[in-house]
């Protein structure tokens, strides 16, 4: 019951944000995650897994202080699913 209202949760709070990140940035995002140790993903707090996938983006994009906003923003509202998806792996 408590993971069907995290879902519902994350689900919700996804249609609120109206985050716009560019779609470079976002592939960059989705590199990284993929890059990421699954097993890592999972055993690493989500401060933790957000630097590691963040510092990942950083090294390929220079980003200023509203694009990195935004994009800590898109991967908070993400980290459910990121984690769901080194869960299925």
């Amino acid at each position: 019951m408590g993971n069907i209202k995290k879902r519902l949760n994350f689900l919700a709070s996804t249609i609120i944000q109206n985050i716009t990140v560019s779609p470079h940035v976002i592939r960059l995002l989705w590199k990284a995650v993929s890059e990421i140790n699954y097993q890592a993903m999972l055993s690493l707090p989500d401060r933790d897994l957000s630097k590691a996938i963040t510092e990942k983006v950083r090294d390929r994009v220079i980003l200023d202080a509203q694009e990195s906003q935004k994009l800590d923003a898109y991967l908070a509202s993400k980290l459910l699913l990121i984690r769901d998806l080194a869960d299925a792996i």
